[in-house]
């Protein structure tokens, strides 16, 4: 019975892996099509997790990716550790003990970030919005990695 646990584990971590790198792809691809249908339909499914701010946005053949920078490092950071972790489970166990203060650290530098560009109206480049993402990604794949072992345990 364990090993049907394991196994579904490890499909959990996959799905989620290729959920984040799906989304990637998709901001990538699309810069790419000429199908203005197909484009209008995801630019909207886009906006629905993203801000979608031209300025803010990576430029893939001289045009902005459907995902902001910051929004780019978090899904690109998840799609790293899950795959991490999906490549070494024994990493699992140590990921789901991180205390509440070491969410706090990783989520520091994207509140300092953002407080910078909206309180004080000083942009940040995107490289800086892409790292603080990316530092970031940690949190929710903590989060989800706890949710996971949770739903296999059941």
């Amino acid at each position: 019975m364990k090993s049907l646990s394991k196994n579904k584990q490890e499909i959990y971590y996959l799905v989620s892996a290729l959920f984040f790198l799906t989304i990637l792809f998709f901001s990538l691809a699309l810069n790419f099509t000429k199908n203005f249908e197909l484009l209008f339909v995801l630019k909207h499914l886009f906006g629905n997790i993203c801000h979608q701010i031209e300025e803010r946005s990576f430029l893939i053949n001289d045009r902005p990716m459907f995902i902001c920078s910051r929004c780019t490092g978090i899904y690109l950071g998840s799609f790293l550790i899950f795959f991490v972790l999906k490549i070494y489970p024994k990493l699992r166990d140590y990921f789901s003990k991180v205390d509440l203060l070491l969410i706090i650290l990783f989520s520091l530098p994207l509140f300092i970030d953002w407080s910078i560009n909206f309180i004080f109206k000083i942009e940040t480049t995107n490289f800086v919005r892409f790292l603080t993402g990316f530092i970031f990604s940690i949190t929710p794949v903590y989060f989800l990695n706890n949710l996971l072992n949770e739903v296999v345990e059941k």
